[in-house]
């Protein structure tokens, strides 16, 4: 799977940047290479970041800046939540009706895949095999998701609203 790795910066000026596949495993262990973009690719990685989120990420193209209003957690995580209660419920529904044979593995019948319907409903919480943010002024990498969740911690809406975009990195997992 193909993905790619923002680097942006909230409050810092400086524009040098590198982001290692080192820097990237923390987030995703199985990412096998990672490779900066060029001018026309980064281009391309931002009109990527803008199609599949349109209402959820105002991002300026032409500037490379994206900017966080009072909504942006709200609007970004509607969706997902949804799909997330959805899981829950699901998996509600798959414990409940679970007898104690099946519980127990008699006649080789198991539970359902406990450990994927896990993998399932972290990844809803937070997507660590989509985009990734590399964060010039700490100088680490998170989930999209885990930016958006705690994005007080790197800017302050009221204040200083805007994040530049300083480049792009295209992984593979």
């Amino acid at each position: 799977m193909h993905s790619r790795i923002f680097v942006v910066a909230c409050k810092t000026k400086d524009r040098h940047f590198s982001v290692s596949e080192e820097d990237a495993r923390c987030i995703n262990p199985s990412i096998d290479y990672v490779f900066e973009e060029n001018e026309e690719e980064f281009n391309d990685s931002i009109d990527w970041l803008s199609v599949v989120y349109p209402n959820e990420l105002i991002i300026d193209k032409e500037k490379k800046t994206w900017t966080i209003t009072k909504n942006t957690q709200l609007i970004y995580f509607a969706g997902k939540y949804e799909n997330f209660i959805d899981k829950v419920k699901e998996i509600a529904n798959k414990i409940d009706s679970t007898t104690l044979e099946q519980f127990s593995g008699i006649n080789g019948v198991g539970l359902f895949d406990l450990e994927m319907e896990n993998y399932l409903l972290k990844n809803l919480y937070d997507d660590k095999d989509g985009f990734i943010i590399y964060i010039k002024d700490t100088e680490s990498c998170v989930s999209l998701d885990y930016f958006i969740r705690n994005i007080e911690y790197y800017v302050d809406p009221k204040e200083n609203p805007t994040i530049r975009i300083l480049g792009s990195y295209n992984y593979h997992a």
